[in-house]
């Protein structure tokens, strides 16, 4: 997983997508971090790539076969 961050959850997305050069809609990602307070604002996001999302879905089957 990759992170990003920025003061808007768009401005996160966006380094994202130019970095990762995918579209808005391919990413798939959560928010980790949201502050907002009277001067400071931050996002930060955790982007997972689809080698990570197969990654952890065959490691989930593998361990979910082994144990029957």
């Amino acid at each position: 997983m990759k992170t990003f961050s920025g003061k808007t959850i768009d401005e996160a997305l966006n380094a994202a997508v130019s970095e990762l050069n995918v579209s808005l809609e391919d990413l798939n990602y959560e928010i980790i971090e949201d502050k907002k307070g009277l001067f400071v604002k931050k996002v930060v996001i955790g982007v997972y790539e689809l080698s990570d999302v197969i990654e952890f879905v065959e490691q989930y089957l593998i361990k979910g076969i082994s144990q029957f």
